[in-house]
């Protein structure tokens, strides 16, 4: 009983520390998104673009800040430090995926609701991946130089780069691989996000160290 307690706690304190501002933001742009976008009879291609190209943005804004606390070195940290700063890490993450799973349930319930022509299945699994890439360089280059600006803008830079070259620097590592048929890039890109996020536990783990 007394272990379940101590779960609930960890579970809650990071919650705490991951649904900020970035949260409300992205659930106010879900929200105003039926006025923007016209969702009825859409059509795949056109869900595809907009999971692609606008929704993966919000790998950056959920999954960009998970470790501010430790990177300010602010009063929240005194308990972190009696964590585990990678389950920390790896729990924040995954309230970050669980969030964008929702918030990508309630954009395809809009278009199921305007009875659009789309196959989830066929676009949703790499739409997340995409968000998570980004999601991941963001949080990479903000535990590197401990700069919140710096990850921002470096995954969004990316992310620019890439929406003007599709792919032709990075070939089967595409960032908007569903936009040509080219599900391998969904797959490599997979391969990095696990990469990064081992990289990120190294980083978290030496700088913990000398703090």
């Amino acid at each position: 009983m007394e272990g379940l307690k101590v779960n609930l706690s960890f579970l809650k304190h990071n919650i705490k520390i991951v649904a900020g501002k970035n949260y409300i933001i992205a659930a106010i742009l879900i929200g105003i998104l039926p006025v923007v976008v016209g969702f009825r009879l859409i059509e795949h291609i056109e869900m595809v673009k907009l999971f692609e190209l606008y929704l993966s943005l919000f790998g950056i804004m959920i999954l960009g800040n998970i470790m501010e606390p430790e990177n300010k070195n602010t009063n929240e940290v005194v308990r972190s430090k009696k964590l585990s700063i990678i389950n920390s890490f790896i729990i924040r993450i995954l309230i970050g995926i669980i969030t964008i799973l929702a918030f990508f349930s309630i954009v395809i319930t809009f278009g199921k609701i305007g009875h659009g022509n789309f196959e989830v299945f066929q676009f949703v699994p790499g739409a997340v991946i995409t968000a998570l890439f980004l999601g991941m360089i963001c949080t990479t280059v903000h535990n590197i130089t401990r700069s919140m600006a710096a990850g921002y803008l470096i995954s969004f830079c990316y992310y620019v780069f890439e929406r003007s070259t599709l792919g032709k620097y990075t070939g089967d590592f595409i960032l908007f691989g569903l936009l040509k048929n080219n599900y391998q890039s969904k797959y490599n890109l997979a391969g990095v996000i696990i990469g990064l996020i081992l990289l990120n536990m190294i980083i978290l783990v030496k700088q913990k160290k000398f703090d």
